[in-house]
C-alpha cells in the first residue's frame, strides 16, 4: 500500500469517526430515502453555489417534516460532504428534480 493510500484511509477513518461522534447514525443508500419528500417541491438546488444558503432553505422545512427525518437528512449529507455530486444525487431522491433549475 502507498503512503499516499495509507494517508486517505486514515483521513476516512478518521472522517467516520467524526461523523458518528456528530450523531450522524449510518451512512445509508440513497434509495432508501426516494421520493420521501417529493411532494414538498423543495429546491435543493443552491447546494451547488452556496451551502449556507442551502441551510437556510432547509431549515425552513423544519415544520413540515419530523424533527428526526430533518436531522436524519442533515447527517446523510455529511456523509457525502466530501463528493458534491453524491449530495447532489441524494437531494435528487430525497425530494425530487428542481423545476426550472
Amino acid at each position: 500500500m502507498t503512503q499516499d493510500a495509507k494517508e486517505a484511509m486514515k483521513e476516512s477513518i478518521e472522517l467516520t469517526e467524526l461523523l458518528k461522534v456528530w450523531g450522524c447514525g449510518e451512512c445509508r443508500p440513497n434509495g432508501e430515502y426516494e421520493g420521501m419528500l417529493h411532494h414538498l417541491g423543495f429546491d435543493w438546488s443552491e447546494i451547488t453555489n452556496d451551502f449556507n444558503t442551502f441551510l437556510d432553505n432547509y431549515t425552513s422545512l423544519k415544520g413540515y417534516i419530523p424533527l428526526a427525518l430533518f436531522k436524519d437528512i442533515l447527517g446523510q449529507l455529511m456523509w457525502r460532504v466530501t463528493d458534491r455530486e453524491d449530495q447532489k444525487s441524494f437531494l435528487r431522491a430525497v425530494f425530487g428534480e428542481v423545476r426550472n433549475a
